[in-house]
């Protein structure tokens, strides 16, 4: 089901950017009762998977605040879908529950070290400040996932502290032990820009 909703969001701006890129001819066709049809219909898909994910992040128990996921899911009616599909990639893809605990499993110990620094977990309207981004390889003994540190500063990742294995005792408390850094979350730090540049720019060609 998820999959389905996030490929009804996805066809939104596909179909938008297509239409911006194509020819004249297409703008006619649009204007056609072919393509009005086929418009409303993109448009009525995308809010449908939109919906599906605006309820899923009210339902979804978080390790962090509720509120950017949620404010990702509903923004998505006003970005074409490109807020939601940020959702989907950092929170909607993973199960509704979260399993809370305290402890590391000797396992995920040995292969991490003491954090021996305090670190900077303060976030200022969520895209100003430190974050821990990822959910990587959760233990099957005792839950722990690697998470990557960022710091961002409006929204562009200056600096990272590194990755760690980390545990939720509850809503926003970690346990951290530090490890090698996890190069996969790369891909996850700079989706914020992209996702901020993305919804900058839907506003600007909404406005032409």
């Amino acid at each position: 089901m998820k999959q389905l909703c996030v490929a009804l969001v996805m066809l939104w701006p596909g179909y938008f950017v297509a239409l911006f890129s194509a020819g004249d001819e297409f703008f006619e066709w649009r204007l056609s009762p072919t393509g009005r049809f086929v418009t409303l219909s993109v448009i009525v898909c995308g809010l449908v998977g939109i919906a599906y994910f605006v309820v899923d992040a009210f339902r979804r128990e978080y390790e962090a605040d509720r509120t950017l996921p949620i404010a990702l899911a509903i923004a998505g009616v006003f970005s074409f879908g490109l807020t939601t599909i940020a959702y989907f990639m950092l929170w909607g893809w993973r199960d509704r529950h979260v399993a809370y605990a305290a402890d590391f499993c000797e396992m995920c110990a040995g292969e991490s070290s003491e954090v021996t620094t305090e670190l900077d977990l303060t976030t200022i309207n969520f895209v100003n400040g430190g974050r821990l981004v990822g959910a990587a390889e959760r233990c099957d003994t005792c839950g722990s996932t690697i998470k990557t540190h960022c710091f961002y500063l409006f929204g562009i990742p200056i600096f990272s502290s590194g990755s760690f294995r980390v545990q939720c005792p509850a809503m926003g408390q970690y346990i951290l032990r530090k490890r090698r850094f996890y190069r996969p979350h790369v891909l996850q730090i700079v989706l914020m820009p992209v996702v901020l540049l993305g919804f900058a720019l839907a506003i600007y060609l909404s406005m032409d």
